[in-house]
C-alpha cells in the first residue's frame, strides 16, 4: 500500500451520513487529482458525442412543438420530447458506465489510502456488464421518479447511492450491489436522499462554472458515494443476498 495521502488517515467509520464527507472528498481529490481529471475528461467526451449526435433530432422536435397552434397540439410533443430526453441523459449514463465504475474504484483506492491511478479507471471495463445494469436501473428510477413530483426520484437516488461503490468493492453482481445498497441505505434514508441533492449540487455548480469546474467536483461526487460506503458499510455490512 502506498503511504497515506491525507493526514486525517485512517478515520475511523462514523456509521452515519456526515456532510462533512464533502470537504474529505475535496482533500482526497487534492491529494492525486490527475487520475480523477482524466476519468472525468473522458466521461464528458462521451457525453459531449451523445450529444451532439441527439441534437439534430432534438432540435426538430423543438421546432415541431413551437409550430403547434393549439396547446392540445404542443402537449403531445412536449411530453414526447420531455421523455425522448430522458433517454438520452440515461443513455449518456449507461454509455460510460464502465468509466464510471472506474472512477468508483478510483475513488474508493483513494479514500482508503491508496494511490489511485488511470489504470483503475479502466479496470471498470472488467465489470461494464454489471455496471451497465446497475446505472441503467438507478438512472430509470431516478429519473421516472422525478417526473412524479421529484420525491420519489430523490429517495431513489438515496437508495442507489451506494450501489456503485459496493460494485467496486466487492466484485458482485448487480442486482446483489443494489439490494446491498438498498438494505444500507434504507436505515438513512432521509440523510442519504439529501445527501444524494447536495452532492448532485455541488457536481453541478463545476458544470456552472465554465465546465471546467466540473473537473475538481464531479470526482468529489463519485469520492463522496465511496466515503458514506466506508462510514456505514464498514460498521453496518448489508447482507449477502
Amino acid at each position: 500500500m502506498e503511504p497515506p495521502q491525507f493526514s486525517n488517515y485512517p478515520r475511523q467509520p462514523k456509521g452515519e451520513i456526515d456532510f462533512s464527507s464533502i470537504g474529505r472528498a475535496w482533500q482526497v481529490f487534492m491529494a492525486n487529482p490527475g487520475p480523477f481529471i482524466v476519468g472525468v475528461l473522458i466521461i464528458m467526451a462521451i457525453g459531449a458525442v451523445l450529444y451532439l449526435l441527439s441534437m439534430p433530432f432534438t432540435i426538430g422536435m423543438a421546432i415541431a412543438q413551437g409550430s403547434a397552434n393549439t396547446f392540445a397540439e404542443a402537449l403531445p410533443l412536449m411530453l414526447q420530447r420531455q421523455v425522448i430526453s430522458m433517454f438520452i441523459g440515461i443513455g449518456v449514463s449507461v454509455v460510460s458506465a464502465p468509466f464510471v465504475l472506474g472512477l468508483s474504484i478510483m475513488s474508493l483506492k483513494a479514500v482508503r489510502g491508496e494511490k489511485a491511478e488511470i489504470s483503475d479507471l479502466m479496470s471498470g471495463w472488467q465489470q461494464a456488464g454489471p455496471a451497465i445494469v446497475v446505472v441503467l436501473l438507478s438512472q430509470l428510477a431516478i429519473q421516472i421518479g422525478m417526473n412524479f413530483c421529484c420525491i420519489p426520484g430523490l429517495l431513489a437516488g438515496g437508495l442507489f447511492l451506494v450501489a456503485l461503490p459496493i460494485l467496486a468493492d466487492k466484485k458482485c453482481g448487480p442486482m446483489e450491489a443494489i439490494s446491498q445498497s438498498w438494505s444500507l441505505m434504507s436505515k438513512h434514508l432521509i440523510m442519504a436522499s439529501l445527501f444524494f441533492i447536495v452532492t448532485g449540487l455541488v457536481a453541478l455548480i463545476g458544470f456552472c462554472a465554465c465546465i471546467v469546474g466540473a473537473l475538481a467536483t464531479l470526482p468529489m461526487y463519485y469520492i463522496c458515494q465511496v466515503i458514506v460506503y466506508e462510514d456505514l458499510a464498514t460498521l453496518d455490512p448489508a447482507p449477502s443476498v
